[in-house]
């Protein structure tokens, strides 16, 4: 990591791959996933500002594979079976499954406050409403509308979301 990569990659007053030089294309991927992984975090409850596409993609990458991993070992703690409450013994649905599936349902709802934070910020960048949120509210038709919105390029019309005390000349991707 270059020593200007490395402080824009620590420095607190990031919050959007917008604040990073050239928009982070001078970032390796892991470099990129790390950063988006950390942003993702950092801006828990910040509906203000903008989230690029690679910020929004890296994001779903790294819960895709959180995903992956809690399949993997429940595939490996039921030994291959899928788990059914109705017809299998109790003692197994009260074992190691139930632990595992209380803790990802509990890892999968504290990250929903901070998905719905960054897909706002994503609609923002392609200067769109956060409101459009409330598509999902329509069952499959809401979920295409997200997705669109999420492969949508960032749109320079965008900065009016950034908060005020910030710079408006931001690269765009």
């Amino acid at each position: 990591m270059t020593p200007s990569v490395k402080r824009v990659f620590m420095d607190r007053e990031v919050r959007s791959f917008h604040d990073l030089p050239s928009g982070g294309a001078n970032m390796s991927p892991w470099q990129q996933f790390a950063t988006a992984v950390r942003l993702f975090y950092r801006n828990y409850f910040r509906l203000r500002g903008r989230a690029t596409r690679r910020e929004f993609w890296w994001a779903v990458l790294f819960h895709a594979l959180i995903s992956v991993v809690f399949m993997v070992i429940s595939y490996v703690v039921t030994g291959g079976e899928v788990v059914d409450i109705s017809r299998d013994a109790l003692p197994l649905v009260l074992g190691d499954s139930v632990t595992l599936a209380s803790l990802m349902a509990t890892w999968h709802t504290l990250n929903i406050i901070p998905w719905i934070t960054l897909l706002a910020r994503r609609f923002h960048d392609t200067d769109s409403s956060a409101a459009l949120l409330f598509t999902l509210l329509i069952p499959v038709a809401g979920l295409v509308i997200v997705i669109i919105y999420a492969l949508t390029a960032s749109n320079p019309r965008g900065v009016r979301y950034d908060p005020p005390n910030r710079s408006t000349s931001r690269s765009v991707q």
